[in-house]
């Protein structure tokens, strides 16, 4: 006699599990009295098992175990209380986990059914589906027929309860606090185990199909991805992973072939400035750290803090929905510079700390003249550039053409993306007003509102939006953009500026990268560029163009066939290696003249008053050699590289004390004025290439 057998047939009802489906030629008549009969091979059934009459045994009688107990109605009351109990707990809570799902909103079309009356929202709708199905089980007439079903969708759901316990406390979970006192998790793994050890006694068949549907409703859900946060096992296992990982990765020493660029992002508002983000995950990619910084220009208070939260939430929303794999970190600060330092300072955890700092080029440096408020801004850049190699970290520049990286305010002007703007002053008159948090409240409330609503993709509409970053007028401004379908053609100035936005976005099939190597920093120069020609960047399969310098014409050849082979050893694929050996040469007379007009204005006779950032006559004799260098330099790139669609080049070192503000801005802006997109790299002289793979 087997296990199953007794045990379904007393307890048909309470446990869903039920022995009346056994196949009879595996089984003979036992009638308490005769002895079986062996012919030598097996068993031999009695003789009323050939019609099916045979009165005895668990197949055909099914009051068994009341026959074997000591007092008969013991065992019917039981079966009686057991069967009206489970029946009540699952007409009961059935209905109510039924509401839950259909809150959730986990399948479609069952909405219909999450309303709720009364005071406890009472699943009335719900207790007459049931009701309707149960009735309709009941019609069938023999329970026996679908006994296996049932048995083992029961056990499936009883092995996921007590895996979901044990997968919570193995996460060590401090939400999961189990009241029985002798609750233990590995308890629950082994009552899980046998669940499903169970189902496959019963029927296999069964059993297997049951896995399908389970596994099936599992995928919708996963696949579905619904707006709901239930706190699970799921999350507790990530952050304890994360947690021994970052540990992990801290006691790690690091080494040259496992060097990743990690990067901090002075993007500011990081919506504003969205092909700045871009270009910097083209080079992560996911695969490196990259933090988009935000120094908000105020002084710490509650109510700042109050707005940086918004703001940390809108932007992580906006960097997931732009599907750019980087982190959201801000700090309140007057100043740019000393905010810079601070996020310097503590961005990062253990290894995973950024190596690299990407900031903008400032193209209005020069704008309106060296007045005070221009000269402050200007030194802030300059010093947070200074501040960045101070702190062992290498520096990126990018400069995007003439168009620069801050669209916000082309986006207002040309109406693109339908745009929501809420502007919040955070100036000492309005924090001492009694409204300003209700203000903030309903412009948050209105930003939530307004992300809910569609935001199906459009091929030529990138999503823009959230805050931009104004520091003249002193005030976090907030731009919603919304993608969707305009019922109106864009007009050309639009499609412009929509192919703009989204320049490092769009994959350019056969490019070009020009890397000019002018100073040995490490490798960077060269890593970066190779990291922007392999899969998923815009530049993906571009030809790697790589130019040097000689400072003799006489060893080009020597020197070209030196630096080949160096390529080669690093494994970065290259089209063409030039070697310049003219870079000595006066720059010509129109370019000198350009490069005066520029700097004549921040010029100041008198040097022993001469305002931090402006330049003297001193300064521009003493470093005049080099000046002519760096616009030397200006030359050959727009002779060479102006068909290029990124120019690499390598950044000049401010050296503290011995250039100004204004002098070094004018290199930059001389060495990248009116070229493609172009990136200026210095590394901080640390090796991120090797020779050995």
């Amino acid at each position: 006699m087997s296990f199953v057998g007794p045990f379904s047939k007393t307890l048909r009802l309470p446990t869903g599990v039920n022995g009346g489906f056994w196949k009879r030629e595996y089984s003979r008549d036992a009638d308490g009295l005769s002895p079986p009969m062996w012919n030598g091979t097996v068993f031999k059934p009695p003789d009323c098992a050939a019609n099916a009459t045979c009165p005895y045994g668990l197949m055909n009688y099914f009051q068994i175990m009341e026959m074997e107990s000591f007092w008969g109605p013991l065992i019917t009351a039981g079966i009686f209380a057991a069967t009206l109990s489970s029946a009540l707990a699952s007409l009961v809570s059935a209905p109510k986990v039924f509401q839950a799902v259909c809150k959730d909103r986990l399948f479609p079309k069952i909405g219909y059914f999450a309303k709720g009356y009364g005071k406890n929202e009472e699943p009335r709708r719900a207790y007459a589906l049931t009701f309707i199905i149960a009735m309709a089980m009941i019609g069938i007439g023999d329970l026996n027929a679908i006994a296996p079903i049932i048995s083992n969708f029961f056990l499936a759901s009883y092995a996921l309860i007590n895996y979901a316990c044990f997968d919570a406390s193995f996460a060590d979970s401090p939400g999961f606090r189990p009241g029985f006192k002798y609750y233990n998790m590995w308890v629950s793994l082994g009552g899980a185990l046998l669940c499903i050890v169970v189902m496959f006694i019963i029927s296999w068949a069964t059993a297997l199909i049951t896995f399908f549907c389970f596994a099936a409703l599992f995928m919708y859900i996963l696949h579905r991805k619904p707006d709901v946060n239930w706190g699970s096992s799921t999350q507790a296992h990530s952050y304890k992973n994360a947690l021994s990982g970052m540990i992990k990765l801290s006691n790690t020493e690091e080494h040259v072939k496992n060097y990743r660029p990690q990067m901090l992002v002075l993007c500011g508002n990081a919506a504003s400035r969205p092909s700045l983000v871009d270009f910097a995950n083209n080079i992560t990619k996911g695969t490196s750290l990259m933090i988009c910084g935000y120094v908000v220009p105020y002084d710490p208070s509650d109510r700042v803090y109050s707005v940086m939260r918004k703001l940390e939430r809108q932007l992580t929303e906006w960097l997931r929905k732009r599907r750019v794999k980087a982190f959201y970190a801000s700090v309140a600060n007057a100043s740019l510079r000393a905010g810079s330092q601070s996020l310097l300072q503590v961005c990062g955890l253990g290894k995973l700390r950024p190596n690299i700092i990407l900031i903008g080029f400032k193209t209005n440096w020069n704008r309106g003249g060296p007045t005070t408020l221009a000269l402050n801004e200007l030194n802030e850049y300059f010093g947070t550039i200074q501040d960045a190699f101070d702190n062992n970290m290498a520096v990126c520049v990018l400069r995007n053409s003439e168009m620069g990286l801050d669209f916000s305010e082309a986006m207002r002007l040309l109406n693109v993306g339908e745009t929501k703007r809420l502007d919040i002053n955070l100036d000492e008159k309005e924090m001492e007003k009694e409204g300003y948090d209700e203000n903030v409240e309903s412009g948050a409330e209105d930003a939530e509102e307004g992300e809910k609503q569609d935001t199906k993709e459009v091929e030529d509409d990138p999503e823009l939006g959230t805050p931009q970053h104004n520091d003249d007028s002193k005030k976090i401004s907030h731009t919603f953009s919304l993608r969707r379908r305009s019922t109106r053609r864009p007009t050309t100035e639009q499609k412009a500026l929509i192919a703009s936005i989204s320049r490092f976005q769009r994959k350019i099939k056969k490019g070009a990268i020009d890397v000019w190597w002018l100073y040995d920093d490490g490798g960077l120069t060269l890593l970066i560029p190779h990291l922007l020609t392999i899969p998923k960047s815009y530049l993906e399969g571009a030809k790697l163009r790589v130019f040097t310098i000689s400072t003799s014409s006489r060893t080009m050849e020597q020197e070209q066939r030196s630096m080949a082979a160096l390529l080669s050893k690093f494994r970065i694929s290259f089209s063409d290696v030039s070697v310049i050996s003219d870079i000595g040469r006066k720059p010509r007379p129109e370019t000198m003249m350009v490069w005066e007009s520029m700097i004549a204005p921040f010029i100041h006779d008198d040097e022993r008053d001469c305002p931090t950032g402006m330049t003297t006559k001193t300064e521009l004799e003493a470093l005049k050699q080099k000046t002519c260098r760096q616009l030397r330099t200006a030359e050959l790139l727009h002779d060479h590289s102006m068909d290029a669609d990124l120019v690499v080049i390598t950044l000049p070192v401010p050296r503290k004390g011995m250039v100004s503000a204004a002098l070094y801005l004018s290199w930059l802006d001389m060495m990248t004025r009116r070229l493609p997109p172009t990136l200026l790299v210095r590394g901080n002289q640390t090796s991120v290439l090797t020779f050995y793979s």
